[in-house]
């Protein structure tokens, strides 16, 4: 593949990923004021509280579906018959990790679990039906999501990224929707629970039969079958899933924490400030979206220089948008964040100033990070996880009596430094002495020091620090000069590949 066509692809791919992004942001920006006015703080949170919980009890799909998909990657490029006995045998571990789900989901409301775990009393948990909210956003689930989700991974390497995204996208919309509408027609929890799961599993269904249309070559995918195969898939895929459990407890464990430390009616404070931050999570994503596929290719093709190109081209895109945008937007945050909730809930400046350093220190290693969960290195991926997940809780337990919800957001600082940075990095570095012809990467400098400017004025305005201002003037300086010279310090052909990237983006 010539590399205008990569780069076409990519752009196509950017652009699905960065509108994608923008609609989830803006679908949030939306959800949060109607379901605070309609619902209220209390019932609100609750449902946050629930769908985090949910969300832990789904995660091991997660791992499954994201080995048996980076399996169907590699083998795409390598043995195709190999492919359709993987994409076959991946219903075995579907039906198995279906039935574990609901069996805890049972198991938590039977015990009398399920009230301490949203930190509601007994009598609220039976008064909105929290047990049967929980059961059927997991029964929606188990229905369609880890079977078709494993379907869905196969247009990564057919070329289809593109049009997955869209399909990303529509179900984005019609789940925030369905969320608003629950809100604006105040219906319970439960009511709200079987609208969202009712919308998930048409979108699973419809996302089905446009790949059964687009790529009728693997279809029927249960074909010929291997439960022996599915099951050794399942087991080997259990790092990854212990690794995405630690994750998704680091993101909705945090919840989980505020609500049981505090108050459910705490936690929309949080989950608003977290939602500006994942507006550059989201940004940082939609770079990372179109290269993934790439340097997952190049891999397989053992193309070591042209994997270090990829990363240095994402070194210099990331680094100038992400950093600047941050410190552009940041003097505006106070008044559209109350504009945004309505003055409902008050902005906690440090929790925000918190989490946005954690995106800044995350981002450089995004790529890297997903790099090595593509090809399953799975001895990386499970440290990177484990970290991202424990430290967040475990610091956020130790943290929050004394900083308040800012603790959580320094905690969620912790679990990035620990995560990819100290146990990715070393790994990453394993992977390119294997590969051919690797050339030294000269672009990290230059990366290292714009992050360290934006992560110096954050650390100021965490701590209310007297000469915030002026950190602000000479942080913005260094972004701009750090962005200047990863321009300079990158090769012609990474700084040609970035033009023809941005150039063809429509």
């Amino acid at each position: 593949m010539s590399p205008g066509a990569v780069e076409t692809r990519a752009a196509k791919v950017a652009f699905a990923s960065g509108l994608s992004m923008f609609l989830s942001v803006a679908l949030q920006l939306l959800s949060v004021p109607v379901c605070l006015r309609y619902w209220g703080n209390e019932t609100y949170g609750l449902w946050l509280a629930l769908f985090s919980l949910f969300s832990v009890i789904r995660t091991p799909d997660g791992g499954y579906s994201t080995y048996v998909g980076n399996e169907l990657n590699l083998l795409y490029h390598r043995d195709q018959a190999e492919l359709r006995k993987t994409l076959a045998s991946g219903f075995a571990g579907a039906i198995v990790l279906g039935v574990g789900q609901l069996a805890a989901t049972i198991a938590i409301a039977a015990t009398g679990r399920l009230p301490g775990l949203l930190g509601i009393s007994p009598e609220v948990a039976r008064d909105e039906r929290a047990g049967l909210a929980l059961f059927v956003l997991v029964l929606g689930w188990v229905m369609t999501g880890t079977w078709i989700g494993i379907v869905h991974k196969l247009q990564i390497p057919a070329g289809l990224l593109h049009q997955a995204t869209w399909w990303l996208m529509a179900g984005q919309i019609t789940q925030a929707g369905a969320l608003v509408s629950a809100a604006v027609l105040r219906l319970d929890i439960s009511e709200a629970a079987l609208l969202m799961s009712a919308v998930q599993v048409a979108v699973y269904l419809a996302t089905a039969v446009y790949i059964a249309r687009k790529l009728p070559e693997f279809f029927p995918w249960w074909r010929r079958p291997s439960w022996i195969h599915g099951l050794r898939d399942l087991f080997r895929s259990t790092a990854l899933m212990g690794a995405s459990l630690l994750i998704q407890v680091g993101t909705s464990g945090v919840v989980m924490l505020i609500s049981s430390g505090l108050s459910a009616a705490v936690v929309p404070a949080f989950t608003t400030v977290r939602t500006v931050a994942n507006v550059w999570t989201s940004l940082g994503t939609a770079l990372v979206s179109p290269l993934l596929p790439e340097i997952v290719r190049y891999h397989a093709l053992r193309e070591g220089r042209k994997l270090v190109a990829a990363v240095e081209a994402y070194w210099l895109i990331a680094n100038s948008f992400m950093n600047l945008s941050i410190l552009a937007c940041f003097p505006f945050f106070g008044v559209l964040y109350r504009y945004w909730t309505g003055g409902k809930v008050d902005l906690d400046e440090s929790l925000l100033c918190y989490l946005l350093l954690s995106v800044t220190v995350a981002t450089p290693l995004a790529l890297i990070t997903n790099y090595l969960v593509g090809i399953n290195e799975l001895r990386a991926t499970i440290a990177i996880f484990t970290a991202r997940g424990l430290v967040p809780i475990a610091a956020g337990l130790v943290l929050l009596p004394h900083f308040g919800v800012a603790g959580v957001g320094i905690a969620v600082v912790l679990g990035e430094i620990v995560g990819p940075i100290c146990c990715g990095l070393p790994y990453f570095r394993q992977q390119l002495r294997k590969l051919d012809s690797v050339p030294e990467i000269p672009a990290w400098r230059p990366t290292v020091a714009g992050s360290a400017a934006v992560a110096s004025f954050l650390l100021a305005r965490a701590t209310n620090s007297p000469y915030a201002n002026t950190v602000y003037v000479l942080a913005l300086a260094g972004a701009i000069a750090s962005a200047a010279w990863s321009w300079s310090s990158v090769g012609a052909d990474v700084r040609s590949r970035a033009l023809r990237l941005l150039r063809r983006s429509p």
